[in-house]
């Protein structure tokens, strides 16, 4: 076989594993599997954004609090230690909030799965058709 053949191969049977393989555990021991199931999804799901968020918002303001460190330790003269450091904090820290936002947004979900509510509705799946103009430039 030449490489890219074995390459092809390899690929192929990455894709066969990855299709086969399941990695949600069903409960049924109970009568209210599914909604527990789902409660249980949803708040680890919110565990994992709150530590993202948290883990976010605190390198962002390590980042900018060294800075200020490093640069007040000098009284202010001389050049910019660590230039990019609040520019890269900054970015840091408001990054953490679409973290918060979809810890928020996943509790919610978990209080409505324990109610047996629907979670989702109608209008995120409706296609509507809508007029738009569109302009090719052929390069």
């Amino acid at each position: 076989m030449t490489y890219i053949n074995t390459k092809a191969a390899f690929l192929g049977l990455c894709l066969v594993v990855a299709m086969s393989t399941n990695a949600q555990r069903i409960d049924t021991t109970t009568k209210n599997a599914d909604a527990e199931l789902q409660y249980r999804k949803y708040m680890q799901k919110r565990s994992s954004n709150l530590t993202g968020g948290w883990l976010l918002l605190g390198i962002g303001v390590a980042l900018a609090g060294g800075n200020f460190l490093m640069n007040s330790a000098n009284g202010w003269n001389g050049p910019n230690k660590g230039e990019g450091m609040v520019e890269a904090g900054i970015v840091a820290a408001a990054l953490s909030t679409p973290f918060f936002i979809m810890a928020g947004a996943n509790k919610r979900k978990a209080r409505l799965a324990l109610k047996s509510e629907k979670l989702t509705s109608n209008f995120i799946y409706r296609q509507r058709a809508y007029p738009t103009l569109a302009i090719c430039i052929d390069l």
